[in-house]
Protein backbone atom coordinates (compact mmCIF):
# COMPACT_ATOMS: atom_id res chain seq x y z
CA UNK A 1 0.00 0.00 0.00
CA UNK A 2 0.99 3.63 -0.51
CA UNK A 3 1.50 6.51 1.93
CA UNK A 4 4.69 6.36 3.97
CA UNK A 5 5.98 9.24 6.09
CA UNK A 6 9.66 10.06 6.15
CA UNK A 7 10.11 12.64 8.91
CA UNK A 8 9.96 11.84 12.63
CA UNK A 9 7.04 13.49 14.44
CA UNK A 10 6.42 13.84 18.19
CA UNK A 11 3.60 11.96 19.96
CA UNK A 12 0.27 13.78 20.07
CA UNK A 13 -0.95 14.01 23.66
CA UNK A 14 -3.84 16.46 23.10
CA UNK A 15 -7.06 14.58 22.17
CA UNK A 16 -8.49 17.68 20.46
CA UNK A 17 -5.61 17.47 17.99
CA UNK A 18 -5.25 13.67 17.89
CA UNK A 19 -8.66 12.50 16.69
CA UNK A 20 -9.29 14.97 13.85
CA UNK A 21 -5.76 14.51 12.55
CA UNK A 22 -5.80 10.70 12.90
CA UNK A 23 -9.06 10.39 10.92
CA UNK A 24 -8.04 12.99 8.35
CA UNK A 25 -4.84 11.12 7.60
CA UNK A 26 -6.66 7.76 7.71
CA UNK A 27 -9.14 9.09 5.15
CA UNK A 28 -6.29 10.21 2.87
CA UNK A 29 -4.63 6.81 3.21
CA UNK A 30 -7.91 5.01 2.53
CA UNK A 31 -8.57 7.03 -0.65
CA UNK A 32 -4.98 6.71 -1.88
CA UNK A 33 -5.18 2.92 -1.58
CA UNK A 34 -8.55 2.51 -3.29
CA UNK A 35 -10.59 0.33 -0.96
CA UNK A 36 -13.73 -1.02 -2.61
CA UNK A 37 -15.99 -0.23 0.37
CA UNK A 38 -17.36 3.33 0.37
CA UNK A 39 -16.30 5.72 3.13
CA UNK A 40 -18.89 7.51 5.27
CA UNK A 41 -16.50 9.17 7.72
CA UNK A 42 -16.65 10.08 11.39
CA UNK A 43 -19.68 11.13 13.40
CA UNK A 44 -19.68 14.92 12.96
CA UNK A 45 -21.45 15.47 16.28
CA UNK A 46 -18.61 13.99 18.32
CA UNK A 47 -15.69 16.37 18.97
CA UNK A 48 -13.41 13.43 19.84
CA UNK A 49 -14.56 10.66 17.48
CA UNK A 50 -13.10 7.23 18.18
CA UNK A 51 -14.66 5.58 15.12
CA UNK A 52 -14.80 5.90 11.34
CA UNK A 53 -17.61 4.29 9.35
CA UNK A 54 -18.11 2.79 5.91
CA UNK A 55 -21.25 2.33 3.85
CA UNK A 56 -22.96 -1.04 4.07
CA UNK A 57 -25.80 -2.62 2.14
CA UNK A 58 -29.23 -2.30 3.66
CA UNK A 59 -30.73 -5.43 5.15
CA UNK A 60 -34.24 -6.20 6.31
CA UNK A 61 -34.82 -6.82 10.02
CA UNK A 62 -31.58 -5.34 11.29
CA UNK A 63 -29.11 -2.50 10.98
CA UNK A 64 -25.48 -3.22 10.24
CA UNK A 65 -22.46 -0.93 10.41
CA UNK A 66 -18.89 -1.44 9.29
CA UNK A 67 -16.18 0.64 10.88
CA UNK A 68 -12.78 1.02 12.41
CA UNK A 69 -12.43 1.98 16.05
CA UNK A 70 -9.79 3.30 18.41
CA UNK A 71 -10.44 1.12 21.45
CA UNK A 72 -7.71 2.71 23.55
CA UNK A 73 -4.35 4.39 23.06
CA UNK A 74 -2.89 0.95 22.37
CA UNK A 75 -5.67 -0.93 20.51
CA UNK A 76 -7.37 -0.48 17.15
CA UNK A 77 -10.09 -2.62 15.59
CA UNK A 78 -12.02 -3.32 12.42
CA UNK A 79 -15.65 -4.15 13.23
CA UNK A 80 -18.98 -5.22 11.88
CA UNK A 81 -21.75 -4.28 14.31
CA UNK A 82 -25.22 -5.82 13.97
CA UNK A 83 -27.94 -4.12 15.95
CA UNK A 84 -30.49 -6.91 16.06
CA UNK A 85 -32.13 -9.53 18.23
CA UNK A 86 -30.29 -12.81 17.63
CA UNK A 87 -33.28 -15.01 18.49
CA UNK A 88 -35.40 -13.22 15.86
CA UNK A 89 -32.81 -13.67 13.11
CA UNK A 90 -31.30 -17.09 13.80
CA UNK A 91 -30.62 -17.84 10.12
CA UNK A 92 -28.63 -14.64 9.70
CA UNK A 93 -26.65 -15.34 12.85
CA UNK A 94 -25.86 -18.88 11.63
CA UNK A 95 -24.70 -17.50 8.27
CA UNK A 96 -22.36 -15.13 10.07
CA UNK A 97 -20.98 -17.93 12.25
CA UNK A 98 -20.27 -19.98 9.11
CA UNK A 99 -18.48 -17.02 7.55
CA UNK A 100 -16.52 -16.52 10.76
CA UNK A 101 -15.35 -20.15 10.69
CA UNK A 102 -14.24 -19.70 7.09
CA UNK A 103 -12.49 -16.43 7.92
CA UNK A 104 -10.66 -17.93 10.91
CA UNK A 105 -9.00 -20.49 8.63
CA UNK A 106 -6.91 -17.59 7.36
CA UNK A 107 -6.39 -15.75 10.63
CA UNK A 108 -7.24 -17.84 13.66
CA UNK A 109 -7.16 -15.10 16.28
CA UNK A 110 -8.76 -12.26 14.37
CA UNK A 111 -12.47 -12.58 15.10
CA UNK A 112 -14.91 -13.29 17.85
CA UNK A 113 -18.69 -13.03 18.13
CA UNK A 114 -19.71 -12.03 21.64
CA UNK A 115 -23.42 -12.59 22.12
CA UNK A 116 -25.33 -9.76 23.73
CA UNK A 117 -29.02 -9.09 24.06
CA UNK A 118 -29.25 -6.67 21.15
CA UNK A 119 -25.86 -6.53 19.39
CA UNK A 120 -23.32 -8.79 17.78
CA UNK A 121 -19.84 -7.55 17.04
CA UNK A 122 -17.45 -9.19 14.62
CA UNK A 123 -14.13 -7.71 15.57
CA UNK A 124 -10.57 -7.82 14.37
CA UNK A 125 -8.40 -6.26 17.05
CA UNK A 126 -4.76 -5.20 16.86
CA UNK A 127 -3.05 -4.60 20.19
CA UNK A 128 0.23 -2.96 21.10
CA UNK A 129 -0.16 0.02 18.78
CA UNK A 130 0.36 3.64 19.71
CA UNK A 131 -2.36 5.82 18.20
CA UNK A 132 -0.60 8.90 19.58
CA UNK A 133 2.53 8.22 17.48
CA UNK A 134 2.06 9.64 13.94
CA UNK A 135 5.21 7.78 12.87
CA UNK A 136 3.32 4.46 13.20
CA UNK A 137 0.06 5.58 11.60
CA UNK A 138 0.80 4.19 8.14
CA UNK A 139 1.22 0.70 9.69
CA UNK A 140 -2.03 1.13 11.62
CA UNK A 141 -3.87 2.45 8.56
CA UNK A 142 -2.65 -0.46 6.46
CA UNK A 143 -3.90 -2.95 9.05
CA UNK A 144 -7.27 -1.17 9.40
CA UNK A 145 -7.82 -0.93 5.64
CA UNK A 146 -6.80 -4.54 4.99
CA UNK A 147 -9.12 -5.86 7.68
CA UNK A 148 -12.11 -3.65 6.89
CA UNK A 149 -11.87 -4.86 3.28
CA UNK A 150 -11.62 -8.48 4.43
CA UNK A 151 -14.60 -8.16 6.78
CA UNK A 152 -16.63 -6.49 4.04
CA UNK A 153 -15.81 -9.13 1.45
CA UNK A 154 -16.24 -12.21 3.65
CA UNK A 155 -19.32 -11.32 5.69
CA UNK A 156 -21.51 -9.47 3.22
CA UNK A 157 -21.89 -12.54 0.95
CA UNK A 158 -23.59 -14.77 3.56
CA UNK A 159 -25.73 -11.84 4.71
CA UNK A 160 -26.97 -11.16 1.17
CA UNK A 161 -27.62 -14.84 0.47
CA UNK A 162 -29.45 -15.36 3.76
CA UNK A 163 -31.59 -12.27 3.30
CA UNK A 164 -32.47 -13.30 -0.28
CA UNK A 165 -33.39 -16.79 0.94
CA UNK A 166 -35.59 -15.41 3.71
CA UNK A 167 -37.34 -13.00 1.31
CA UNK A 168 -38.13 -15.76 -1.20
CA UNK A 169 -39.50 -18.34 1.27
CA UNK A 170 -43.19 -19.09 0.97
CA UNK A 171 -45.30 -18.17 4.03
CA UNK A 172 -46.01 -21.19 6.22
Amino acid sequence: MLFRKTRIEPRIENNDELYPRYWSEFSQYYRANGLSVTSVGVNDGDPKPKSYYFQMDSFDKFHISLGVFLLSDSEISANINLNKRIEQNAAIFEALKSAQEYFQRFDEDLLFLPERSSKVYIIGCKKQVDIRDPNDWSNQFEWLCTNIERLHNVFLIPLRITQFYEQTQLPQ
